[in-house]
């Protein structure tokens, strides 16, 4: 029902008046004016807040029973406002889901982050890289970026959020005794296109990289970034070894030379790693064989379009000014 319409100035004056000059009850100035008694006893109440209440805003579009829906969907479960949303049947964003969980006062979305400690010579490099590549824009297009990642059986090391009930026990994920096996992949991408996936089935040592790496390239880097592309590569032993970096310009691989140690937040690889675990260990899957992990992360890197990557190497401009921005140490990414 909506409300009544406020009083204005001449009924508040007449109220006014007709209550100083005698005491003429609320009832009998409510029929003098032609107006409700609850309207003149409200305005009685707090004459000069009258009317100055904010209006609560526009009405929410979610009903309080999908809203509770939504909250019960969401208790101790892997899987994201999205998909909970969907699931739901609630045609909303993933933020105002994550808007409405939030105001509830009933979740917190929990994960443990780990992030590698910076010494002060780490910090200076990584400052001393964002300066020297704060014009960059195109370059990086030029980039090939590459990395190994692990994925268990169990589900990828260090991968465990959920929207938590704070009514209830933590929820534990089952875990087998190192993951109960484990692939091991090297892939790489680059703004045209990205390299096919590589497994690793054992313990891999300079010789086995160079083995690996060797005979994609550089085919597959002018494919990948052009004429002018160089292999982007962290500072584990088998890449920095003097061996491979013989081998490499042996064969003209161009490598990325400068790149600071413990920078994973500007590889934008790491990206693509999470995208690819998303979509292998959705709704919290569990795998019984290595061969069965390789088929689904196959066909989860297949499935990862160039669009996307291409949106990574379009925001490395804006890692950079962060990286500045924190003289060098951790940054959101």
């Amino acid at each position: 029902m909506p409300s009544a319409k406020k009083l204005n100035a001449i009924e508040k004056a007449e109220i006014n008046i007709l209550k100083a000059s005698s005491s003429v009850s609320n009832r009998k100035i409510a029929k003098l004016i032609n107006r409700s008694e609850s309207v003149v006893r409200k305005y009685l109440k707090d004459p000069d807040g009258y009317g100055k209440k904010c209006s609560p805003g526009r009405p929410s579009t979610v009903c309080k029973v999908k809203k509770r829906a939504l909250i019960r969907s969401a208790c101790n479960t892997t899987k994201s406002s999205r998909v909970i949303c969907e699931e739901v049947g609630l045609a909303i964003t993933a933020r105002r889901a994550r808007q409405i969980l939030n105001d509830s006062g009933r979740f917190q979305y929990a994960k443990m982050l780990g992030k590698p400690g910076l010494s002060p010579k780490n910090i200076h490099d990584r400052f001393q890289f964002a300066i020297s590549h704060m014009s960059w824009v195109n370059e990086w297009k030029t980039v090939i970026f590459s990395d190994e990642k692990r994925f268990n059986l169990d589900g990828p090391d260090g991968w465990a959020n959920y929207w938590h009930d704070l009514r209830t026990e933590p929820k534990i994920f089952p875990k087998r005794q190192s993951g109960g096996g484990s692939v091991m992949v090297w892939g790489a991408i680059g703004f045209q296109k990205k390299v096919q996936l590589q497994f690793i089935t054992n313990r891999m040592n300079a010789v086995d990289y160079q083995n690996m790496v060797g005979p994609l390239f550089p085919a597959w880097g002018y494919e990948m970034a052009g004429l002018d592309w160089k292999l982007q590569q962290d500072n584990a032993p088998v890449h920095v070894a003097k061996s491979t970096i013989a081998y490499f310009e042996d064969r003209n691989i161009t490598l990325f030379k400068g790149w600071p140690a413990k920078s994973a937040d500007m590889n934008i690889i790491e990206n693509v790693w999470s995208i690819l675990a998303r979509n292998v260990y959705a709704g919290g899957r569990q795998y019984d064989h290595c061969e069965e992990l390789v088929k689904a992360i196959e066909i989860a890197w297949k499935s990862i379009d160039q669009t996307t990557i291409q949106g990574l190497y379009n925001g490395l401009q804006r890692r950079i000014m962060a990286l500045y921005d924190s003289r060098g140490k951790y940054t959101k990414y």
